[in-house]
């Protein structure tokens, strides 16, 4: 989906009647004007999260060089050894990844971790000798850490962040929202953006986000399910 086309949508539908959402002067076709890109986008970025962490739309993963002396590891791109601007010595970095694939720090849920043959780790499960565990959403614990050992992080991911200023031509930003899931993010806009203003009918709006995401769920219109409908070992080691 194409930002403009989001924008527009927006103007002749939740932003109607709202400052952010005023015509531009003389345009039969228009949106909100571009100085008010940074606060409209600023929802949809907040709404993309929010679509992203009830539904599983995006996976991705991590390589983790396991080191004997560190056994929980912050999933974090000042590990990552792609990261040209990290202060951290490349020596210390665990996360192995590329300049045409770099670590973007998107976690949500790590879902799943798999050895180098590709077999599944445990993951918090107290039952596992070898499990391996996440304090935090964005960090892993390995009970018997192994200099000669990598192990895959599946993890659901955010979506790519959405950056606009005055200057930005919409039509060069693409948005990364399923089609069933378009309503959703419309509604969620409009209870964001009435909010400072208008409590009543951001609830409205809340209350129809709700609605849509729950056709959503219940027409099983879900883009990519659960874990386990995707593997670690389709794709190789880098």
């Amino acid at each position: 989906m194409i930002l403009r086309s989001i924008l527009k949508d927006l103007t002749y539908g939740e932003l109607q009647g709202l400052k952010i959402g005023n015509l531009l002067a003389g345009e039969a076709e228009s949106e909100p004007d571009p100085h008010q890109y940074e606060q409209i986008i600023s929802y949809i970025n907040l709404g993309m999260t929010e679509i992203y962490k009830r539904f599983f739309l995006k996976s991705r993963e991590i390589y983790v060089q396991q080191h004997e002396e560190i056994s929980t590891y912050l999933l974090h791109s000042d590990y990552s050894l792609a990261n040209t601007a990290s202060s951290i010595a490349e020596s210390e970095r665990y996360i192995i990844d590329t300049a045409a694939d770099p670590f973007l720090d998107d976690i949500l849920k790590v879902e799943e971790v798999y050895d180098e043959e590709g077999v599944k780790i445990p993951l918090n499960d107290i039952t596992e000798d070898l499990s391996i565990y996440t304090p935090t959403f964005r960090s892993i614990q390995v009970p018997y850490p192994d200099d000669e050992v990598t192990v895959s992080v599946q993890y659901r991911a955010n979506h790519p962040r959405i950056t606009a200023d005055v200057t930005t031509d919409a039509d060069d930003i693409e948005v990364h929202i399923p089609n069933s899931l378009y309503e959703a993010l419309l509604y969620f806009v409009g209870s964001r953006a009435h909010r400072a203003t208008n409590m009543e009918k951001s609830a409205d709006y809340w209350q129809m986000f709700k609605r849509s995401v729950d056709d959503v769920e219940r027409l099983g219109l879900e883009v990519q399910g659960e874990p386990g409908d995707w593997r670690f070992d389709d794709h190789g080691w880098v």
